[in-house]
Order: C-alpha cells, then sequence, then structure tokens
C-alpha cells in the first residue's frame, strides 16, 4: 500500500519514473513481517521492472538518498552462494532491528534549488521574470 502523504511529499514528486517503480516492486516484496529483509537486486530490479542495470542502481541510490530505504544488508558475489541485498522500507517498523519508521522523505528537500540565487540575492523559489538571470554554484558558466 502506498500512502497518500509519501505520495504527495517532495521526494516522491521528485523520483524519475524509473526509482518509483523499482520502489513498488520492492513494496510489492514486503509481506508485513520481512521488513529488513527484503532481497532485491539490481540484476533482480532491471529484470522485474524491464530497466537498465545501470538505471536500476541509479535507481536504488535515489531512494536511499531521499529516504524511501535503507541498505541492511549489503548483498555480493564473494559468498559461495549469490546474496542479493536486503532492504528496509523506512516508513515501516523494520521487524529485523525493531527500529520504529523514520519516514524521512517527509524531511528530505532539495539541495540544488536552495542554493540558486537571482542577481539580486533573493532565493530563485519561483519561475523568474523575464529578464531575471539566475546565478547558481552548480551551473557551468552562470
Amino acid at each position: 500500500m502506498l500512502s497518500w502523504f509519501m505520495l504527495d511529499s517532495v521526494a516522491w514528486r521528485s523520483l524519475t519514473p524509473a526509482a518509483r517503480v523499482v520502489y513498488v516492486e520492492l513494496r510489492r516484496r514486503f509481506h508485513g513481517v520481512n521488513n529488513g529483509w527484503i532481497a532485491f537486486s539490481v540484476r533482480d530490479a532491471a529484470d522485474r521492472c524491464n530497466i537498465n542495470k545501470d538505471t536500476a542502481r541509479k535507481a536504488f541510490v535515489t531512494l536511499q538518498e531521499r529516504g524511501f530505504i535503507e541498505c541492511v544488508t549489503p548483498g555480493g558475489f564473494t559468498r559461495k552462494v549469490r546474496h542479493a541485498t536486503e532492504w528496509r522500507l523506512l516508513d515501516e517498523r523494520c521487524d529485523k532491528t525493531g527500529a520504529l519508521p523514520t519516514k524521512a522523505f517527509m524531511r528530505w528537500r532539495p539541495e540544488a534549488a536552495n542554493d540558486c540565487k537571482t542577481r539580486s540575492g533573493n532565493k530563485a523559489d519561483t519561475v523568474p521574470s523575464f529578464g531575471t538571470v539566475k546565478v547558481c554554484p552548480n551551473s557551468k558558466g552562470g
């Protein structure tokens, strides 16, 4: 179940379609008592979501940065048996550690938009009027 407060959050609206579909597939593997043990690898996500492995990896990174998921046990090929990464959904109680939901995605705000200012020094929170030039430290030549 995807909650309304999550779908209306700034963090959710900032996600790419690939990140959203990876989250939905990860959420689909949650059965109510396995949060913290949800196994889902990049390769599984790429196959299940019909996206490239690099895109799936970026989706996992974005979901972690925005506060939707957390890696509990990293996966890898170092074991004799293939082991997928185990994830925790941050809007649910962790069944592995007992940690309460953090809902960190509700506190996420875009950093780049806060760094950009107009020449007058005011933050560019709205669409600039005609003739206003944004000065952003992250952009080249501006």
